[in-house]
């Protein structure tokens, strides 16, 4: 579950649809608008960081010139998601301030000279957009970006130049620095994306139950306004065998699930999952229960005895084993994995379950009787955090048995007293343990609640990105800076302006002048 967390929380930030039919499925995650943008916000800065810190972009090559040294100052702003058809979208950043600088070096003739250059932006109308894909069908997420694209009209960007060529080095940036531009940044994509996501596995092994559960599927967002991110994944439990089950999901929740999500952060079990969980868990044997006279406390009404009044009244013959005890061996055939059902009362699972009685004592171990229970019960699960480990703590009651006496070796046996002798001992069998799950490094997660509905449960969790991402605080709104860049704060918006070295005026198009220069029409003059 940690890391079905982990990867909602990160590939939230840089997908997005305009609605989906959701597939049944055993495991739902929706992530709710307010916090995917919130998050996408700190994906932006990790993108812009990365390309800022840069210093490996490759020199460019003409017949008589040559450009190196290149240095990104970005600032991406404004993260929407359009035209998205999973498993491909894009991402794109409404407002990109940058200053892309590098150094020159032209030969023409038997003259030769260099000098710095640069581009920038003249205003906030420029934009970014980042065609992705990605894939949750093999043993890790892959995510990729396969084409950055600057969008901006004449008059947004301008183009600098300094030294004896300045006027041919102007010509030669308007028509190669865009390629250049977008190489820079579809690199910074695909580095935050390989260090953040590319590295998740689909599954999530479970070493004290000997099963793992597979999340591989797919992702949407719904709905087509403010949209939630959803992954819908199989949710499937395998046994040591890596078999699944011999059944499929059949349940898609309400569409008010994935419009209207309690948290935050919310992950949604369907009934599938669950059974899929006891036909693993019975494939490793984790439901078979030895329960002895040790086991049953001593002020309980029945004793695993021979003696016991309630044993003698449902196989008279025991009295010619008197004082004995009795052990009770539990198992639940791998073929007897029924029916699984999801309510407001709980979780509900009815199924056929073997129970062998043995008389023992010191030196003695006798056959008894042999039965099989039609039994059902219903779990209920609280949802709590410990630090930052969401942990689910089951507990079991309210058993039904309809008991069949299959063969005995100690005469007639009373299938219907056995049926409430059998609810009395299964009382005293140990509860599941509390299954811990830890929360991703990089987030937060808070205030945990437990929800059933019909056919499925919603576990609703508040998360917040926990990662110490070098940014500056930027006046009163939460707006955070990027590496290499100067807050700023022009006709009362603050901002985040880009520069090419300290700042010492802010320009109203998302720039810097150096010392020694001030904003004037055409950049810094």
């Amino acid at each position: 579950m940690a890391v079905a967390m982990k990867a909602v929380v990160l590939l939230a930030c840089l997908v997005s649809s305009v609605g989906a039919q959701f597939p049944a499925e055993g495991l739902y995650v929706t992530l709710r608008n307010d916090a995917l943008m919130k998050l996408a916000n700190q994906i932006s800065l990790e993108i812009a960081n990365e390309a800022n810190a840069d210093t490996t972009f490759p020199a460019q090559h003409g017949s008589n010139w040559e450009f190196d040294t290149f240095a990104f100052h970005v600032d991406l702003q404004n993260p929407t998601f359009t035209e998205t058809s999973a498993p491909t979208f894009v991402i794109e950043w409404t407002k990109l301030y940058f200053v892309f600088t590098w150094n020159y070096h032209v030969s023409e003739s038997i003259i030769s000279g260099s000098g710095v250059a640069a581009v920038f932006t003249m205003n906030a109308d420029t934009k970014l957009s980042a065609t992705m894909s990605m894939s949750l069908t093999g043993p890790t997420v892959s995510l990729s970006c396969s084409a950055v694209n600057l969008i901006f009209n004449q008059g947004d960007i301008e183009v600098w130049a300094d030294g004896d060529f300045s006027s041919q080095v102007v010509n030669g940036i308007a028509q190669n620095f865009v390629p250049m531009f977008e190489a820079g940044l579809l690199k910074a994509i695909n580095t935050v994306a390989a260090k953040y996501v590319n590295t998740i596995p689909t599954s999530r092994p479970f070493p004290n139950l000997g099963m793992s559960l597979v999340w591989t599927g797919g992702f949407d967002f719904y709905p087509a306004t403010a949209p939630n991110m959803i992954l819908y994944a199989s949710g499937t439990f395998e046994g040591n065998n890596k078999a699944g089950p011999p059944f499929s999901p059949s349940v898609v929740p309400p569409a008010s699930v994935f419009t209207n999500p309690s948290s935050q952060l919310d992950l949604v079990v369907t009934e599938y999952m669950v059974r899929s969980a006891v036909w693993a868990l019975a494939n490793n044997g984790k439901f078979n229960l030895v329960i002895t006279s040790a086991d049953v406390p001593a002020n309980s009404p029945v004793k695993l005895n021979t003696n016991s009044v309630a044993f003698l009244a449902a196989a008279p013959g025991l009295i010619a084993y008197p004082n004995m005890n009795i052990t009770v061996t539990i198992s639940l055939p791998l073929a007897n994995v029924s029916d699984v059902s999801i309510s407001a009362d709980g979780v509900f699972v009815d199924t056929t379950v073997s129970a062998v009685f043995s008389l023992v004592n010191a030196t003695t171990h006798l056959p008894g009787w042999s039965t099989l229970a039609e039994a059902s019960f219903t779990a209920d699960v609280t949802a709590a955090m410990s630090g930052n480990s969401l942990v689910l703590t089951p507990k079991v009651g309210g058993w039904g048995d309809s008991v069949v006496v299959t063969s005995s070796s100690v005469g007639n046996v009373s299938g219907a007293d056995l049926t409430n002798i059998l609810k009395l001992v299964l009382l005293f069998a140990p509860q599941p343990k509390p299954e811990s799950f830890a929360g991703p490094a990089d987030f937060t997660l808070t205030n945990a609640a437990y929800t059933p509905g019909a056919g499925y449960f919603d576990i609703g969790l508040d998360i917040a990105y926990a990662k110490n991402v070098p940014a500056t605080p930027c006046g009163p709104s939460g707006l955070m800076c990027p590496q290499l860049t100067t807050c700023c704060q022009i006709n009362s918006v603050w901002d985040c302006y880009v520069s090419v070295a300290p700042c010492s005026q802010c320009c109203a198009g998302g720039y810097c002048c150096n010392s020694g220069y001030s904003c004037c029409s055409t950049g810094c003059c």
